[in-house]
This record gives structure tokens, C-alpha cells and sequence, in this order.
């Protein structure tokens, strides 16, 4: 069970909904949702198992638990496994199909309700031909390395790692959305420990692959610093913009020549964990260019895409960017690890 503030929310509504109800067999029904919930591995697939069948079975409404503080990620998912009146069966597991989350509550489910203690009867036998064929639908549907759990509290990170990685059509969590709330000490002496300690960290929590990265900007004229230290400098020069200027002023009249560096560590269960490099080589400008991007961004120049990141696009940066290289190194070893598991399979 992942324990967090949505979770513990979810399961006080399930009980309360569900209270004295009973199953067939005479068992507390709460049982079932809390069953599927314990097979989740994130915060919002575990909150809606908790919830999957609670408009369908009582009185409850999405509004319901929309005024209760439900998210809307677990709404629409409850809404898509509740089972409306007059729709055909395979019909609305099609509708289900179209939400990851749903679909993996879904499967869940079907997997309870076909083992084999529950098949009684003939009526049950029919019910395990239907059930049998919505599980083969929605397994079709399923594809690996599409959940990733992202070594970052910034939400605006996900969107980049969505954009980069979009081939896999990624669903990206963060560490939060599987309960984990540790301090992580980056004490490493490299971009790589650095990302290794996050994503090993990380994984001892969670079946889902974690994605790590670290990155900095190493100046010529700063002896390669800030280096591992951007972050901190940063926020000891009193943060955007304040760094650019001290920046600039540090490389008056000397060597402009800089890079971003970037290496992202990935973990799968079970496998040794892979990092991949990424260098955008460029120099400092002699003002901030630009509004667009992030960090030192404004006052960054790419040689190789011979533009001012604080003038460029997302999808232009992305071909050039130090993340952006090193995703796609991360992209190419996923899809590679695909095509080898297809083969054996």
C-alpha cells in the first residue's frame, strides 16, 4: 500500500462507503478494493483501486468525491471503471483502455474476479469467457517502460522528460506519488554518483524503473565551476537573476567557453543501473538573451545550434540541450532493451 495523504483519503471514504457490506462468500467487501490497492504502485492507481467501484455499488458520486478532495487524475479514472447503465461490457472496457490508470486497476480486478475459487458455476463460467476477453483487450493495450518514477521534486520537470521521451508515450511519476519522502544526501564526486545515489535510493522503494539525473554548467573562466555546485552558487549569489550578472562579471575580459553537462542514471528492478552523458558546448554571453528556458539559460549561447537557449524553443533546445543528448541515449538503450525482449519472447 502506498501510504500518503491521498491514499489515506481514499480509504476513508472506501470504508465508509463500503461499511457492513458484506461479499458471497460473507467476507467484508472492503476487502476487495483494499486487495487491489496493496498490488498498486503509485499514489493515484492505489487511490482509485481503493475507490474503483464506489459510484457504481452506492450512492456515492464523482461530485461526491470531488467535494471530498479527491484529485481529478483519480476522478476520471473512477469514472471510466464505473460501469454505466445500457453499455455493453466490451464497450466499456474499451472506454477503460483509454486511461493507463484505469486500465491497471481494470486488469487488476479481473485478475480477482477469474481466480478459480470464484468460478462456481455455469453462470460463472460464462462470466470467465467475458472476463477472459477483457483481460487479452486491455493486455494488448499494455506497453513496457511507460511508467517511470522521475529523482525530482520539480513538477515542471516532468513535462521536459514527457517531451523527450515522448516515443514511449511516458507516464511519469514523481518520488512523492509512491511515498517517498526521504531526504536523498548527494555526496557524490561526479555527475554520476551523484545520479546513482538518487536512482538507487529511490528504487529500493518501487518496481517502477527510476529515471536520475545531475547537470551543471562548467565555465573556463570559473576553473570549471560551479560544475557539481551550479544549484548551490546560485542560490549563494541570491538566485535569478542575480547569477547571471556575477556570472558575466566573472568572465570579463577572459575565456566565455562553457558547457552544460548532464548524466542520467537509470534503474530497472533487478538490472545494473545504466548512465548516459550528455555536453551541450557553448559560451557565456556578455548580457542575458531572452526569457525562454530555465536556470542559466539567458545567458547561454549553444554552438552547435548556434542560438541563445534564452531565445529558443523547447523542441529547439531539446536537439542541442546537455538533457536532451543523454535522453536520447536513455531513449535508445529503452527501445534497443525492447526490441531484445520482443526477440526472446
Amino acid at each position: 500500500m502506498i501510504y500518503t495523504e491521498l491514499t489515506r483519503l481514499a480509504m476513508e471514504i472506501a470504508e465508509e462507503a463500503h461499511h457492513g457490506v458484506t461479499d458471497k462468500g460473507g467476507f467484508p467487501y472492503i476487502n476487495h478494493p483494499l486487495h487491489l490497492a496493496e498490488g498498486m504502485a503509485d499514489q493515484y492507481s492505489c487511490a482509485t483501486a481503493l475507490l474503483h467501484d464506489v459510484v457504481e455499488d452506492t450512492p456515492l458520486t464523482i461530485e461526491d468525491l470531488r467535494r471530498k478532495g479527491i484529485e481529478e487524475t483519480v476522478l476520471e479514472a473512477v469514472d471510466l471503471l464505473t460501469h454505466k447503465e445500457g453499455v455493453p461490457y466490451m464497450d466499456y472496457v474499451k472506454l477503460i483502455g483509454t486511461n493507463r490508470i484505469a486500465r491497471m486497476v481494470k486488469l487488476a480486478d479481473l485478475a480477482h474476479n477469474l481466480d478459480s475459487s470464484r468460478i462456481l458455476n455455469g453462470k460463472g463460467n460464462k462470466k470467465k469467457d467475458t472476463y477472459l476477453k477483457a483481460k487479452a483487450y486491455l493486455e494488448s493495450l499494455e506497453t513496457p517502460y511507460d511508467t517511470f518514477v522521475l529523482a525530482t521534486t520539480n513538477k515542471g520537470k516532468i513535462k521536459e522528460y514527457e517531451d523527450l521521451l515522448a516515443p514511449l508515450n511516458p507516464r511519469i511519476l514523481l518520488p512523492s506519488d509512491i511515498g517517498f519522502r526521504e531526504e536523498i544526501e548527494e555526496n557524490g564526486t561526479t555527475y554520476s554518483e551523484n545520479a546513482i545515489i538518487k536512482a538507487m535510493a529511490i528504487a529500493e522503494h518501487t518496481p517502477i524503473p527510476v529515471i536520475a539525473d545531475d547537470s551543471g554548467i562548467e565555465i573556463d573562466a570559473m576553473g570549471g565551476g560551479p560544475g557539481l555546485h551550479t544549484a548551490r552558487y546560485a542560490k549563494q549569489m541570491g538566485g535569478y537573476p542575480d547569477v547571471w550578472y556575477k556570472v558575466i562579471e566573472e568572465t570579463k575580459g577572459k575565456s566565455k567557453g562553457a558547457r552544460f553537462v548532464c548524466h542520467i542514471a537509470y534503474k530497472e528492478k533487478g538490472k545494473d543501473v545504466k548512465v548516459f552523458e550528455g555536453i551541450c558546448p557553448g559560451y557565456i554571453l556578455d548580457a542575458p538573451s531572452g526569457t525562454n528556458g530555465f536556470g542559466y539559460d539567458p545567458i547561454f549561447h549553444s554552438e552547435e545550434g548556434n542560438v541563445d537557449f534564452g531565445l529558443s524553443s523547447d523542441e529547439e533546445k531539446a536537439k542541442y540541450s546537455h538533457r536532451g543528448k543523454a535522453c536520447k541515449k536513455l531513449l535508445e538503450f529503452i527501445l534497443e532493451e525492447r526490441e531484445k525482449s520482443a526477440k526472446a519472447g
